[in-house]
Parts: C-alpha cells; structure tokens; sequence
C-alpha cells in the first residue's frame, strides 16, 4: 500500500513539474515587421523542449527587442548590420548579437534574423534560466 501511495505522489508530482508554461511574445517597436514572423519561428523551436510555450492568450510576456549596433554598406548595393537582439523574461534577460547581409536594410535583418540559432548554447544557457 505504501508503495502505491508514493508511485500515485510520484506520477502527480512529475505531471505537475512537466506542465507547460505559457508566454506572449511581444516584439518592440525597433523590431522591423518583416523579420517578426522569422523570430516568432526561432523562438518557438528554442523554447519548446524546455515546455515553454508562445501562446497570444498568455498574460506573463516574453519580451524580444533590438538594437541595430552598426550598418555599412558595401560593395555591390549590399548593407551588412549588427543587430543585438535583447530577450527578456522577468529578471531572466539574453542579448544575442546577430550579423546579416543583404540587398537592403529590411534583407539584412531577416538574414541576421536567421541567424538566430535555437539550440545554441546561448540559447540553452537562455532557456534553463527561464
């Protein structure tokens, strides 16, 4: 009997531990619309085996901002950028320095965008603090 009293406490407690947390991504205004499908994407692969969940309904937020730290122009009509993209959640914050080069600005972003690696050890490192 006792024994079934600690594999039922057993089976509660670890369906309690694995229940999925829930966040609402929310993009800041320095992040362009056309790379926000792209991150929404990298986010979702990055957070998901650690049961975190982008969810629209979620009321804690998962805070994802950049910052444009250089821009040159190179040969061929290209523009190279440096995006530090900053993710935030609660006390829990990650800078993750992207590079992308394309035929305009908005190019170059979503290159830099994809550059964003989901199973980074930047990205674990993240995820387990979360």
């Amino acid at each position: 009997m006792k024994k079934l009293t600690f594999l039922i406490a057993a089976i509660l407690g670890l369906s309690v531990s694995l229940q999925a947390r829930d966040f609402r991504l929310v993009f800041g205004e320095d992040v362009p619309e056309n790379v926000q499908g792209i991150l929404q994407q990298r986010f979702t692969q990055m957070l998901s085996p650690y049961g975190i969940n982008l969810s629209p309904d979620a009321t804690d937020v998962f805070m994802v901002d950049a910052a444009v730290t250089s821009r040159v122009e190179i040969g061929g009509g290209q523009v190279a950028i440096t995006v530090d993209l900053t993710a935030s959640v609660g006390e829990v914050t990650q800078v993750f320095s992207l590079k992308g080069v394309g035929a305009d600005e908005a190019d170059a972003w979503a290159r830099a965008a994809k550059q964003l690696l989901p199973r980074s050890r930047e990205a674990e490192s993240f995820c387990k603090k979360i």
